[in-house]
């Protein structure tokens, strides 16, 4: 989460697009990407799992963050459906990945499947009703106080 907080404060640029071509590269080196899942979850390995997963995954999304004029291509909507969803993945995910005894692959296969059901039946639906509410609280206040006149302003 506080890695998604920086990385939404950094700068972006085009040329730090490459940083996805890191974060992908680093994966392979996290030893617990492959390796046993359920004891690198193990509070003591906190700092470890922030730095294995979070290290790449933040140059992942930033360098993409770089990159998003790219991303607007109909060729990338899956890969922006599942960003869009990213949130409700996270949240449900221990759901699915503790829940069942799968090996990993299928785990993350599920948790994604699980997480983007949510998403487009409750996510994006409570998105539409703020949106709704927002505007029509707008209109509301507008309503209430009347036309503006140079005097107001």
């Amino acid at each position: 989460f506080l890695m998604g907080v920086a990385v939404a404060r950094l700068p972006r640029r085009k040329a730090f697009g490459l940083f996805i071509l890191l974060g992908l590269a680093l994966v392979p080196l996290a030893p617990t990407v492959l390796g046993d899942l359920e004891s690198s979850l193990r509070p003591q390995w906190a700092l470890n799992r922030a730095l294995e997963w979070g290290g790449p995954s933040a140059l992942i999304v930033w360098g993409a963050l770089s990159l998003e004029s790219v991303f607007e291509s109909r060729l990338f909507q899956p890969g922006v459906s599942i960003g869009d969803a990213s949130y409700s993945i996270y949240l449900f995910h221990p759901l699915v990945s503790y829940g069942f005894d799968l090996i990993w692959p299928l785990r993350v296969a599920l948790a994604m499947g699980t997480g983007m059901t949510i998403y487009i039946l409750v996510e994006r639906r409570i998105m539409a009703a703020r949106r709704r509410k927002g505007a029509k609280a707008l209109t509301d206040f507008a309503h209430e106080r009347g036309p503006c006149t140079a005097a107001q302003t």
